[in-house]
């Protein structure tokens, strides 16, 4: 099998005893704290005796002591005996890393000629030597004969897996994985007299996780986790108008241990390298308080101003906040929103001011 990756040449011939890549259901838990946790469904068809699982299309960075595997249909008859997570993906360094002392080819494209010598050096610039001449940052397009051990395409999960009879497992995966995490945002307008305004909050996921989540359930967890650090790895556009009764909201908040855990009443699909923003609450016409503080010892001269409402249903609110940013907006004469302030809030539970 060959494979062509900017330029490079390579060709590839593996072998696979088992590929599980059969997605029934994709489910992701997302926490204010760089953390996922990702629980999958796939369906398997595993051979009886001792098996090599591959499963591929796991986050890159996926915490491997996290991971549990378990057959719902049949879990009395399949357990793992090894697991092995292979993160070491093919790039342009890491392929030509592999040639430094071995013969590689450079074709001149225009010449049409072909230039077989031992890779040098990669730093700065290909050092080639060619007989008893040496070149430096060679032209030409790299051609490996090979794809070295050891390098993988994409971050794969290796189990090895001991089933007591042939047939179809629906197996369950789930595992946490850095590089993902989300926040809220809110933006609040004020209406001329600062005595009534909008309220509009999103949440934005940053997705850098290595791994794609296609329609899948999403959940958020609003909270610090407690957890173990140094673990090793391996591996707006928003209309405002006015309104007098509130949007329905995407997300469904029920309280969860010691947490407050949300839920969007559809499936999504959050990408890799993506920041997807999701609404999460929509008021229209709160009333609100203008208030001026002063703390000479925390400010000095400073007066600050704060705006606080009620977060109770009778507002169209009454649900808990998670922490975010609150930026806040006021119309001038031209009724051109003017950007005044912006604040942080905490976790808010319901019926408390903001």
């Amino acid at each position: 099998m060959g494979e062509k990756l900017k330029g490079i040449v390579l060709s590839l011939i593996g072998y696979f005893l088992l590929i599980a890549n059969l997605f029934a259901e994709v489910e992701l838990t997302v926490y204010n704290q760089d953390l996922g946790l990702v629980r999958e469904e796939r369906e398997i068809e595993i051979e009886e005796g001792i098996r090599e699982l591959e499963i591929k299309d796991v986050a890159a960075y996926i915490e491997p002591t996290s991971l549990h595997f378990k057959s719902l249909n049949y879990p009395e008859d399949l357990r793992i005996l090894e697991q092995n997570f292979e993160y070491d993906l093919i790039s342009r360094d890491k392929l030509l890393e592999k040639y430094i002392g071995k013969e590689i080819e450079i074709k001149d494209k225009e010449k049409n000629k072909v230039m077989k010598g031992i890779l040098l050096s990669k730093r700065g610039g290909l050092v080639v030597k060619v007989g008893k001449k040496i070149y430096l940052e060679p032209e030409g397009m790299i051609i490996l004969p090979e794809l070295p051990e050891g390098l993988i395409t994409q971050p794969t999960l290796s189990l090895q897996v001991e089933n007591k009879k042939h047939r179809k497992h629906r197996i369950e995966i789930s595992y946490l994985t850095k590089g993902i995490r989300w926040r809220a945002d809110y933006v609040l307008v004020l209406d001329k007299d600062s005595r009534r305004a909008d309220l509009n909050g999103w949440v934005s996921i940053d997705n850098k996780s290595g791994k794609t989540y296609k329609e899948t359930k999403l959940k958020l967890v609003a909270g610090d986790i407690h957890k173990v650090e140094k673990q090793k790895l391996w591996s707006y556009r928003n209309k405002v108008g006015l309104a007098e009764e509130a949007v329905v909201p995407q997300f469904k908040e029920k309280g969860f241990f010691e947490y407050h855990l949300y839920t969007l009443d559809r499936k999504t699909t959050v990408k890799d390298n993506e920041i997807k923003q999701i609404e999460f609450v929509s008021v229209y016409d709160i009333p609100v308080e203008k208030v001026f503080v002063y703390e000479g010892v925390k400010h000095g001269k400073r007066v600050e101003v704060r705006v606080e409402f009620e977060n109770k249903k009778k507002n169209g609110l009454g649900i808990p906040f998670p922490k975010g940013r609150v930026r806040v907006y006021q119309p001038d004469e031209d009724e051109n929103l003017i950007f005044i302030g912006g604040d942080e809030i905490e976790h808010t539970p319901a019926e408390e001011e903001l």
